[in-house]
């Protein structure tokens, strides 16, 4: 009696196989069964797999498909030979090595089934003999063992897988035509060979008996066309079969396959890496639906499967991968990547289709609900890596598109670095045209890519801009009791109250909406008190201290006049600086914004705004004005003072300011202006109409340029 060379018991409770993958036992045995009929050299090679119904009392009932209890697979191989038979019972053999064997997967049967039998006949010295055994999961591992002469039987083995345990019941395909579909993706790289053996499935509990031909099923019901496609990673080399597949099946996807020792291992969405490929395609010619199968081959592959063929041991190159990297390791990510990469350029035809469709579905959403990503969507790439979820969920387009535009900065930082490396390397010695010519072109993709992302990024701005001044609208409007909002309203969203620029650091300030120029600037104060020691001091809405750099040079001869000339250099426009100079150095240019409540009327006596801003610059310039540190406020005696008082220029205020302060109206009629020579300071009366009004026409300027419609 032969025995086992193995503690059965052990290797079958260390074979790890979960219940959905229980149909692995299955087809170890179809994959002995082809390899036994490759050694056979013959031409007629075939398998049947017989699928036993597990009995019920409702047995007989229409309709009910009853679950699988034992399956039995005959083919016309070699057989149990003497030499396949010492492999059969010396666990780890090498014997089947070069093919991928792994001298254990017949332990799956005894994880999946209660007990396997073996009838075979087979050729010994000239002879047919027959060897009948059970391989059971006990010390022994054979029992039952029988040899005997075979006379004139035909060459046949037959194994039978009996009695599918509960766990594996419940998860074991039962009705014929999707254990079909599965053996065949199973089984896919041998079914593409023409020397693959007739495999035939076959339910007989049914009257009459079921039959599925397997080989013809695939060619006919299942594969439409295939192609190949080959690359290369740290100098292995892939194989990746293209098929096109019926796909008006509910059930068809598009998918990437990794195969080991011509089974397939792993199966991953295409969807993964070419996010709009969700249904089928229409083939141009024939009209058919299909979907693509990239099967991925490789000797790397094969080395790296593990021993119940359910996954490699290859790290998966996501960012939870807590593997350490090796030195010319590859990661399932690199390899499925680049198969789907080989989609791409094989179905390019298609895919292109399914873009255009998909990005005027992203731009009809982008351009009304984040038209600030409108540039991204230039890039193909952008377009491809949207999913449809995302595009129906208008929170995660964002995200989505948040990522690519960052992707996209990356990579032209990665250009930067390129390119610097290149030209550090090239010398007059070794320049070439080819040097160059591959140096422009980066330079070129990185000019497109850094201008994509400064559009996207100005967009946002604009857009940022545009909803502030529709709350800038807002609050100046009557509400609904028929008053009008307080200037606190107003002025915190200009400059909040009680703040400065360095509790700012430049966010939550909106001084643009007045005048561009007021957002580079050295020190601004919010409603503070100049003088903190005084209950009395006065109180400017916003300072904002300034350096200032003429745009002209100045002519010392003229510098000093005081005329007309000099009245008008309070309209020459200026560039300002905001270097981080010493506070210790005296200010010489000055902004005081005063707000007012809009269409307030009572300004008379005391409150008439114009001396509120002369008071506040007299405070300025004796020196009793402090910062929010209490340090003195040191502006220089030439020092230039700009006032806005930013108001509703009712009838009775302007009557008022006119004919008190001698202000001049201006052209257009909704500001006016006056120069006060003694304090050095040019004030400036505009209207909220003027200020929102100018504030929407720069703006206007900046949506047209980028092709963003302004009147959402």
């Amino acid at each position: 009696m032969a025995r086992m060379n193995a503690d059965v018991v052990g290797k079958v409770h260390n074979t790890r196989l979960s219940y959905k993958d229980g149909i692995m036992a299955l087809f170890e045995a179809l994959s002995n069964s082809i390899q036994s009929i490759e050694d056979a050299g013959i031409s007629d090679g075939r398998i049947l797999i017989d699928i036993i119904r597990k009995k019920s009392l409702f047995d007989g009932q229409e309709d009910t498909v009853f679950p699988v209890e034992s399956i039995s697979v005959t083919d016309n191989g070699v057989g149990f030979t003497e030499d396949n038979f010492v492999s059969f019972l010396n666990s780890d053999s090498t014997y089947k090595f070069s093919r991928g064997g792994k001298g254990v997967g017949r332990f799956s049967w005894l994880k999946v089934f209660d007990h396997a039998t073996i009838d075979s006949v087979c050729a010994h010295n000239g002879a047919s003999l027959r060897r009948y055994f059970e391989f059971v999961n006990s010390s022994e591992g054979i029992v039952n063992e029988k040899i005997s002469a075979a006379g004139s039987s035909p060459r046949e083995t037959v194994i039978t897988l009996k009695h599918l345990k509960e766990g594996y019941l419940q998860k074991f395909p039962r009705d014929l035509a999707d254990l079909a579909d599965q053996i065949i993706e199973h089984l896919i790289m041998r079914l593409i060979s023409p020397d693959c053996p007739v495999i035939v499935l076959r339910d007989s509990s049914k009257e009459p008996t079921e039959e599925i031909n397997l080989n013809h099923r695939f060619k006919t019901n299942f594969l439409l066309d295939n192609d190949s496609d080959s690359f290369s990673l740290n100098n292995y080399g892939f194989g990746v079969g293209l098929l096109k597949v019926q796909g008006a099946d509910e059930k068809a996807n598009h998918s990437i396959y990794l195969s080991g020792n011509d089974r397939i291992v792993v199966s991953v969405p295409l969807s993964k890496y070419i996010p709009g490929l969700v249904e089928p395609l229409r083939d141009r010619e024939t009209g058919e639906l299909f979907c693509i199968k990239a099967v991925v081959s490789s000797a790397y592959l094969d080395a790296n499967v593990n021993t119940e063929r359910t996954r490699f041991s290859l790290r998966t190159g996501s960012e939870a991968d807590n593997g350490a990297d090796m030195v010319n390791e590859i990661t399932l990510k690199e390899i499925e990547a680049r198969a789907a990469e080989s989609v791409k350029d094989n179905f390019a035809q298609y895919l292109d289709g399914l873009r255009v469709t998909k990005r005027a579905r992203l731009e009809s959403v982008v351009s009304v609900d984040m038209p600030h990503f409108l540039p991204l969507l230039s890039y193909d790439a952008v377009v491809d890596s949207i999913t449809p979820n995302q595009l129906q969920d208008k929170n995660r387009l964002n995200l989505a598109l948040q990522k690519a535009k960052y992707d996209i900065l990356l990579d032209a930082k990665k250009e930067v670095i390129k390119i610097q490396t290149q030209m550090d390397n090239v010398s007059e010695e070794n320049m070439t045209p080819e040097t160059m010519a591959e140096y422009r072109a980066g330079v070129e993709r990185l000019i497109a890519n850094v201008t994509t992302i400064n559009k996207s990024e100005l967009s946002e701005y604009v857009i940022h801009r545009r909803m502030l001044l529709e709350v800038f609208e807002k609050v100046l409007s009557r509400r609904e009791d028929g008053k009008y909002p307080w200037e606190e309203e107003i002025h915190n969203l200009i400059f909040p109250k009680g703040k400065t620029s360095e509790d700012m650091l430049g966010i939550g300030q909106n001084l643009w909406i007045i005048d561009e120029r007021l957002s580079y600037h050295r020190y601004v104060s919010s409603d503070l008190p100049l003088d903190k020691r005084q209950k009395s001091s006065g109180r400017p809405d916003v300072m904002i201290a300034k350096e200032t750099v003429d745009l002209v040079d100045a002519d010392p001869a003229t510098e000093s006049n005081a005329g007309s000339e000099a009245d008008t250099q309070f309209d020459v426009p200026l560039a300002y600086s905001d270097t981080e100079n010493s506070r210790v150095a005296a200010y010489d240019s000055m902004v005081i914004l005063e707000f007012k409540r809009a269409m307030r009327a009572d300004y008379a006596g005391a409150k008439d705004p114009i001396d509120q801003i002369k008071n506040y610059i007299r405070e300025l310039r004796d020196g009793s004005a402090v910062d929010a540190k209490g340090r003195p406020i040191v502006v220089s005696d030439s020092c230039r003072f700009y006032a806005y008082l930013i108001c509703d220029l009712t009838p009775q205020l302007r009557k008022h300011i006119k004919e008190m302060h001698d202000f001049t109206a201006m052209v257009e009629g909704n500001g006016l202006f006056a120069m006060f020579k003694s304090l050095n300071v040019y004030i400036e009366v505009i209207s909220y109409n003027k200020v929102l009004a100018d504030s929407l026409q720069r703006n206007r300027v900046l949506f047209e340029k980028l092709q963003i419609d302004y009147n959402k």
